[in-house]
């Protein structure tokens, strides 16, 4: 991975620890996947799910991890994930846990 791209998934990876919803290239990079492939995902209906603020499409950190959880099931290693499946499992984890905090 270049300096670049690490740079990208260090910035996906602390907005996805904030909670914050990502752009499709920010999905892209947390899933493993090409925003391309997210687009033509989005085309057919098929997961992960998205949301439309006005006319931008985000993917909350929630359905990320939903999608990584179901195409990593029955899989030795994670089926599309580059991101690895406990990092996103501990994303999870310190989501719960603010929330915890929170209430």
């Amino acid at each position: 991975m270049t300096r670049s791209n690490d740079k990208l998934k260090a910035e996906v990876m602390r907005l996805a620890q904030s909670g914050r919803h990502l752009t499709t290239r920010q999905a892209a990079i947390y899933v493993g996947l090409t925003e391309r492939t997210l687009e033509t995902y989005r085309d057919i209906g098929k997961p992960p799910r998205f949301i439309k603020i006005d006319q931008h499409v985000r993917y909350p950190i929630t359905f990320l991890d939903e999608y990584l959880r179901a195409s990593t099931q029955g899989c030795a290693t994670p089926c599309h994930a580059k991101l690895h499946h406990n990092d996103a499992m501990q994303i999870e984890s310190s989501h719960a846990q603010t929330n915890q905090e929170i209430r």
